[in-house]
């Protein structure tokens, strides 16, 4: 925050503490995106958008799709602006209710709120003091955002779409679907939650990697200066 920037996916990115400050845990989230879904033109929701950081990175390797941003928070917003290109409709909207019902997205991808009610009493006071609480908190058992997704996303998406949602590991996530609203989480399970998890395990091999290059690219030019 003091530097009013940060870093993911290698490309710097406007912040405030108006916003989260970027996880690389989150580019895991962006890789399972491009692994899975390489067709042009696609249209996607980025709920949640934050800084707007997965809707840009996806826009930018994918220069044929276009997204819309939603998030909740005017402040954010108006960074995500600073951040995304014009192929981004940034929508100020209380979960997905801003927009209209209709089969016109690919897919939706969310880095949704997710901390319980007992783990925000535990966060230390280097996030509590600085970041959103209102970006972190997913209701008593952190799942409020997961059960909203569940239950809405097949309004907003195609018959074939998939939702694409960053699953905390440590929350119990089974049991929100039911078959007549959630088809498409159905989808990305198959796409996603079922891969083998060496699969992950390499993912984040090689984001550690990219980390700990930057460091190291970092800390010589420390020394030489």
């Amino acid at each position: 925050y003091i530097l009013k920037y940060s870093y993911f996916y290698s490309k710097k990115f406007i912040v405030s503490p108006d916003v989260l400050i970027p996880r690389w845990e989150t580019e895991v989230l962006v890789e399972i995106v491009y692994e899975n879904i390489r067709d042009k033109n696609r249209c996607f929701i980025d709920f949640g958008t934050g800084s707007g950081i997965i809707a840009e990175t996806l826009i930018e390797k994918n220069d044929t799709w276009k997204a819309v941003a939603v998030d909740i928070s005017f402040p954010a917003l108006k960074i995500a602006k600073q951040n995304c290109s014009k192929k981004i409709e940034l929508v100020c909207s209380d979960r997905l209710r801003s927009l209209k019902r209709g089969q016109f997205f690919d897919f939706i991808v969310s880095n949704p709120p997710y901390i319980s009610q007992p783990e925000m009493e535990l966060l230390d006071k280097s996030v509590t003091g600085f970041e959103p609480l209102k970006a972190l908190y997913g209701g008593v058992e952190g799942l409020d955002f997961y059960t909203y997704l569940a239950k809405n996303a097949a309004y907003y998406l195609k018959k074939k779409g998939i939702l694409v949602p960053m699953y905390p590991v440590n929350q119990k996530i089974s049991g929100l679907t039911n078959e007549d609203h959630l088809k498409a989480i159905k989808r990305w399970c198959k796409l996603g939650m079922n891969k083998n998890i060496v699969y992950y395990l390499l993912l984040l091999l090689n984001l550690f990697l990219k980390q700990f290059l930057r460091f190291l690219i970092l800390f010589a030019l420390i020394l030489l200066n």
